[in-house]
């Protein structure tokens, strides 16, 4: 599993404008994370 929280990087254009994306964790994730730390 793999989950980027932000990221951020110049546009790929001439704009040179910084661009930031986050995204929350998904439910799924969140879920295999509760259980394995139910597990140790």
């Amino acid at each position: 599993m793999l989950h980027a929280k932000s990221i951020e990087f110049m546009h790929p254009e001439r704009t040179e404008e910084k661009l930031k994306i986050e995204a929350p964790l998904p439910k799924y994730f969140e879920d295999v994370l509760k259980m394995l730390e139910k597990r140790s």
